[in-house]
């Protein structure tokens, strides 16, 4: 019997998790891969949402690997790990938007604190001027 296993993004990757009870293992698989066998030797059946093209092209925007992770609806992994599951590419898009203005916040307070104490920081040569 061959078990199915969906495909999720996990910083850019796409992997599987073989679903056989009490087997922890998880593979990369490659884009269009029909079927794939876990390390304790279960076959498994790759099941690709019908919009991986779009879910892709969309993480590759982001410019930290670490951010280019999707799940789908209802995947263990995501239940696991506390992480979003079945997004659309909008939200997607949205997700994104929401990070990067997360990291400008995060950048220009880092900037008013060193300004605080007298320092600039260059972000050309990443260096710390007034030290």
């Amino acid at each position: 019997m061959t078990d199915i296993a969906q495909v999720y993004i996990n910083w850019g990757r796409m992997v599987v998790e073989c679903p056989h009870d009490g087997c922890l293992d998880a593979r990369e698989v490659q884009p269009g891969q029909a079927s794939e066998v876990c390390a304790a030797g279960h076959p498994l059946t790759v099941q690709w949402p019908d919009d991986i093209a779009q879910i892709l092209a969309v993480l590759g925007e982001r410019p930290q690997e670490r951010t280019r992770n999707w799940f789908p609806q209802g995947h263990s992994a995501a239940l696991r790990s506390g992480q979003p599951h079945g997004q659309t590419v909008t939200e997607l898009r949205e997700e994104a938007r929401a990070q990067e203005e997360a990291s400008v916040d995060r950048a220009e307070q880092a900037r008013a604190l060193l300004a605080g104490l007298g320092l600039e920081f260059d972000p050309v040569t990443g260096i710390v001027k007034g030290l």
